[in-house]
């Protein structure tokens, strides 16, 4: 639990020269986008919504259950496994599993994070081949943009006002962000919402070839910036992120992560505002 700010804050102070920390889930929100593959699938009626899947998959009575089930169908709803995909034109079916889904569609997204020149739309293409629905790839596209219309980011609250105060206190923000966008792509993106007071630097894993939790790009922002791993913290909401930052010996601050892992973070300074970092922190 965080401790509060008064007088009986028992929570020493942290010299840093830099922080270390993710982008989206803790400077701004991204949640909006995150998701958004699967929930076409879904709203296709190619693989079952995540509320649905108890109570489709597995179970003896799974007939019985789709029966009752009320989706915008004039056909029959079947279930069919990936090894049998073969969508006809009326019959509203599942044919990708979730794990099929999550195999592929992780393997061609952490391609685009990495791969120079593979692009995130060539991600999702390839994605669509694989599952072997190419023809639906247009219109994802289309109802990907559409989406995109009505979603700002925006930085959470607090963010800004935080980074003037640690930037006024010499401490410089490096962001290292696994993404398909460069480094510089990123940094004009986030410019475009606000975040640019103290950001002295934005790394992504377009720009080395690799992602977090890899220990080389932990390692490589404090090569590049001539710091100790006492001289930064990192600060993330990711369980394997904060892993690897804490394995390499760096001190972990936990913003935005899920509760159910707070047991797991036992060896991070938690926060629940973003604020908060700029009464714990103090320049080195």
């Amino acid at each position: 639990m965080e401790k509060q700010n008064n007088k009986h804050d028992k929570q020493p102070k942290i010299y840093v020269k830099a922080i270390l920390t993710d982008a989206g889930n803790i400077l701004f929100d991204d949640s909006d986008l995150r998701g958004a593959f699967r929930s076409y699938l879904e709203e296709k009626g190619l693989m079952a919504r995540k509320k649905d899947i108890n109570s489709i998959l597995d179970t003896e009575d799974r007939q019985k259950t789709l029966g009752k089930l009320d989706y915008p169908s004039k056909g029959k709803l079947e279930y069919k496994s990936s090894a049998e995909n073969d969508l006809s034109n009326d019959s509203f079916k599942y044919s990708i599993t979730p794990e099929h889904f999550r195999a592929v569609y992780s393997a061609k997204r952490d391609l685009a994070m990495v791969k120079p020149g593979y692009t995130r739309e060539m991600s999702y293409e390839d994605t669509f081949k694989e599952l072997k629905i190419p023809s639906y790839y247009p219109g994802y596209m289309g109802w990907l943009g559409e989406r995109k219309k009505k979603i700002r980011n925006v930085p959470f609250e607090g963010v800004l006002e935080t980074l003037e105060e640690l930037h006024k206190k010499g401490i410089d923000i490096i962001v290292l962000s696994d993404g398909h966008r460069t480094g510089e792509d990123a940094r004009q993106w986030m410019e475009s919402m606000g975040i640019k007071t103290g950001i002295k630097d934005v790394i992504t894993s377009k720009d080395l070839g690799y992602c977090k939790p890899d220990p080389r790009f932990y390692e490589h922002a404090l090569k590049k910036y001539n710091l100790k791993k006492e001289d930064v913290v990192f600060l993330g909401h990711d369980v394997d992120e904060d892993d690897g930052a804490h394995n390499l010996g760096i001190k972990v601050i936990a913003f935005n992560y899920e509760p159910s892992d707070s047991e797991k973070l036992n060896y991070a300074v938690k926060i629940k505002k973003f604020t908060r970092l700029s009464q714990i922190l103090e320049k080195k």
